[in-house]
């Protein structure tokens, strides 16, 4: 074998043993059986994921979709079971510590942060979905709004769209104005709820619908979304509002397209006035500014005052000019 082959060969070789070695990733026994001190909450899961899209996604890709970057070894996808396996513990000395194309997130993450993405990534493990879904539609209604639970359903008040497995509803705690907006998916004639799905709580406005729930907020463990009512908030001259919840559009790829809203009469009323009532620059000459009124009558005197002025000069010069030639 030649110079040449011999070079190639240990190349390949060197680049075998490194993804071997980088296949086995084996982490102490004390951190792996660490446990994660950051509750599971829909909001630590919303700030997971948003960490997630930041840091991880580029590698890893899309949670189910397995698209993770070509490397040796490719990025494991988050959701697979090959991941989900991982303890706690292993995805914190991971994340935390890093390996080849793997990079450290130690000094670049807080702690809580990376423990928030490890609460997203449990959030996407099939287990938890089906533990979810053990719940009868009877008792979906209770729990975490027991105030609106009866209203939290798909009332004939909703106008309902939807094109994936998620459902929306809508419900109200008048004394509060308290928006509730709830996830679930129908299976043999339940009422599933469902959590982890990022839903949006806004009121329509003419031009922009403005945004009444944190961005990225995810439904809780019983599917809920909440958010409170302005008390500023203009409406129509009967105080009516357009409050919608919805899948925002960027997440409908996943979750599908739902939307549902309702009518409440929680704004201030507009009181109607007719803008040539007070005066203005655009309103009729008996309705002009004072200072614009003024300032005309105080320019046109002025033009008057001058040209009598100019007749009286004018006069004058006649005057002399008829003694003289009497003279």
């Amino acid at each position: 074998m030649n110079l040449k082959g011999l070079f190639t060969a240990a190349i390949l070789s060197i680049v075998f043993i490194l993804g071997y070695a980088q296949g086995t990733w084996v982490v102490p026994a004390a951190e792996k059986a660490r446990k994660n001190p950051v509750a599971s909450s829909a909001e630590s899961i919303s700030k997971g994921k948003n960490l997630y899209n930041t840091h991880c996604k580029s590698c890893h890709g899309d949670p189910g979709k397995n698209n993770g970057l070509p490397l040796n070894p490719k990025p494991t996808d988050p959701a697979s079971d090959q991941y989900q396996k991982n303890t706690d513990g292993e995805m914190f000395y991971k994340i935390t510590n890093g390996r080849g194309a793997m990079p450290s997130f130690k000094a670049t993450l807080p702690e809580q942060d990376r423990w928030n993405i490890i609460n997203f990534v449990r959030s996407l493990s099939k287990k938890k979905v089906a533990d979810n879904a053990a719940e009868p539609a009877g008792q979906a209604e209770a729990t975490e709004a027991p105030a609106v639970a009866a209203e939290v359903t798909a009332s004939e008040n909703d106008t309902t769209v939807a094109t994936g497995k998620i459902r929306l509803a809508l419900g109200f705690d008048e004394d509060s104005k308290t928006i509730y907006a709830r996830a679930f998916r129908i299976e043999n004639d339940k009422r599933i709820p469902t959590s982890g799905v990022p839903v949006e709580i806004a009121v329509k406005r003419y031009f922009r619908d403005l945004r009444l729930s944190e961005a990225g907020v995810l439904t809780d463990v019983n599917g809920y979304v909440s958010a409170v009512f302005p008390e500023d908030l203009p409406a129509d001259t009967a105080g009516n509002v357009v409050i919608i919840a919805r899948i925002p559009e960027s997440e409908q790829e996943e979750f599908g397209m739902a939307v549902t809203q309702q009518t409440k009469t929680w704004g201030i009323k507009l009181i109607p006035h007719n803008i040539k009532d007070a005066r203005s620059l655009w309103n009729d000459n008996h309705k002009l500014p004072l200072w614009l009124l003024f300032s005309y009558l105080a320019a046109v005197s002025g033009a008057l005052v001058t040209f009598a002025y100019i007749l009286s000069l004018v006069w004058k010069i006649y005057k002399i000019g008829k003694s003289s030639f009497q003279a």
